[in-house]
C-alpha cells in the first residue's frame, strides 16, 4: 500500500524535529495506520465524533477492535479512547488517520512535544565531563559561571517572601 501524501508530510515534519528514538515510536504508528479504517463518522455541536476500527493480529487470530476518537477541526482538538497521546506523548495511528481523513498536511504543533525535539536547549549538555581531563567549552564555562552566581542570589533571598517573589518574576 502506498502511504498517502498528506501522511507522509506529517510523517516527514516528525521525521525533521524529534530525536531518532522517538522518531521511530511515532513512524510505528504511521504504519500502524494501515490496519485502521473510520467506521463511523458523527458530526454534533462539540466536533465530529469518529469511530476508527482497528485489526489487531494475534498469532492466532484477528481481533476487532474499536476506538472513539472526538475532533475539532477549527481548534485541532483531538482525543483519542486509547489516550497514547496523553499517556506517552506520541500521536497514536487513530488520531492520524482522522488528520489525514481531514485533509491535514502538518501535524499540528501542540501533538509534537519539546520535550521530544532535538532542537532544544539540554541543561546537561552544558556540564564539564571529565573523561581526558578537563575539557570545558565557553558555553560550559558560562553556564557554570551563571549557575554559581544564582545560586549566591538564592541563598541572599531564599528566606524574604517578597524578595524571592521579585527575582522569580
Amino acid at each position: 500500500m502506498v502511504p498517502c501524501a498528506t501522511s507522509f508530510k506529517m510523517e516527514k515534519q516528525f521525521q525533521l524535529v524529534y530525536t531518532i528514538s522517538k522518531f521511530k515510536e511515532v513512524q510505528d504508528e504511521f504504519i500502524g495506520k494501515i490496519y485502521c479504517d473510520i467506521a463511523l463518522e458523527v458530526e454534533g455541536l462539540d466536533g465530529v465524533k469518529y469511530e476508527v476500527r482497528e485489526s489487531v493480529v494475534y498469532p492466532e487470530r484477528r481481533k476487532k477492535k474499536t476506538f472513539l476518537i472526538s475532533f475539532r477541526r477549527d481548534t485541532s482538538e483531538m482525543m483519542c479512547s486509547c489516550h497514547l497521546f496523553e499517556f506517552q506523548g506520541i500521536i497514536c495511528r487513530h488520531a492520524i488517520i482522522v488528520f489525514d481523513h481531514n485533509d491535514f498536511t502538518r501535524m499540528p504543533k501542540k501533538y509534537i512535544l519539546w520535550r521530544s525535539r532535538i532542537d532544544i536547549s539540554r541543561a546537561y549538555t552544558r556540564v564539564a565531563v571529565n573523561y581526558a581531563g578537563l575539557v570545558s567549552t565557553p558555553e560550559q564555562l558560562r553556564y557554570n559561571g551563571m549557575c554559581q552566581a544564582f545560586v549566591e542570589v538564592v541563598d541572599l533571598v531564599a528566606s524574604d517572601e517578597g524578595r524571592a517573589r521579585a527575582i522569580m518574576d
